[in-house]
């Protein structure tokens, strides 16, 4: 279990997958509550980040907003190797989403 995102309005250099669709984001719990605390931290606006799978939207402004947090947390040295290794690949999914359904 976990939080699923489904892009809104993909840009088309959005990663896809084997069957050309774009790829969702994907986070378990304690990864969903890591990319809040981290956005958050970096001034994201996170009160449209739910905590249950009800469908609600993220917009396109805060999502780009995460990628930028991503990236300046790395650019910061705030996180670990293991942490920038599995989040490196999220900053261009959250750039290129176009907002997000959390399912």
């Amino acid at each position: 279990m976990g939080m699923d995102l489904k892009p809104i309005a993909p840009k088309p250099d959005a990663p896809k997958n084997e069957q050309g669709t774009p790829i969702w984001g994907r986070y378990n719990w304690t990864g969903w509550q890591y990319i809040i605390n981290l956005a958050d931290r970096h001034g994201v606006d996170v009160s449209k980040f739910s905590g249950v799978n009800d469908g609600e939207e993220i917009s396109a402004e805060t999502c780009m907003a995460v990628a930028d947090a991503i990236e300046r947390a790395i650019d910061d040295h705030e996180l670990s190797p293991q942490d920038v290794e599995w989040l490196t690949p999220h900053i261009l999914l959250w750039r290129t989403c176009g907002g997000y359904c959390q399912f």
